[in-house]
């Protein structure tokens, strides 16, 4: 069994060699890379950094078991939208290279999922989005995990969105049907 966590927090303010010691001193076997800050996914990084800090994790006994792709997948504006759907390829080739099987990437939700067509409305969205990932799913060797999803409400402060029941969940999972489509439960 893998223990795992997700690195966030603590690559703000340590190196990755230094991550990876303090993951192995603490018990953890497994890291969860957290594309989250932007200098990850962009040419400040470069691609040598990920797979030698793959070697140095597997030095010290840990494995990155899978990593967490930028987000929001989408926005209102379609020019951010586009330059976000880079940033997520470029993130899935990087943890394909810190050895990561799988990369959970949330669901195009920027809609309000309560107004009435949304969930048909972003179900096809996501579904023209997670089919334009299988190309890069299978040239990097890596799954993409479809996780869950709410969104804010005034009262009772979360309420449901993409994915956020059993059977939404099913029907994105059955639809996509590729062997490089994955959930992830949150």
């Amino acid at each position: 069994m893998l223990l795992s966590a997700n690195t966030a927090d603590v690559l703000r303010h340590y190196s990755g060699n230094d991550m990876v010691d303090m993951f192995h001193d603490a018990g953890f076997t497994a890291m969860d890379f957290s594309f989250f800050d932007p200098k990850w996914y962009t040419k400040e990084v470069e691609d040598a950094f990920f797979a030698e800090l793959r070697q140095y994790a597997q030095g010290r006994g840990l494995c990155f078991n899978q990593a967490h792709a930028p987000f929001h997948s989408s926005f209102s504006d379609a020019q951010q939208t586009q330059e976000r759907s880079y940033d997520i390829v470029c993130a899935l080739r990087r943890a394909a290279l810190l050895g990561a099987r799988s990369i959970v990437v949330h669901p195009v939700q920027h809609l309000k999922y309560a107004d009435e067509g949304v969930p048909e409305r972003l179900f096809e969205m996501n579904m023209e989005f997670y089919t334009k990932l299988i190309p890069y799913c299978q040239e990097f060797g890596i799954q993409v995990a479809v996780e869950n999803m709410w969104q804010y409400h005034p009262w009772p402060k979360i309420t449901h969105s993409t994915c956020s029941t059993p059977e939404e969940m099913n029907r994105y999972l059955d639809t996509l049907n590729s062997l490089w489509i994955t959930g992830c439960l949150d």
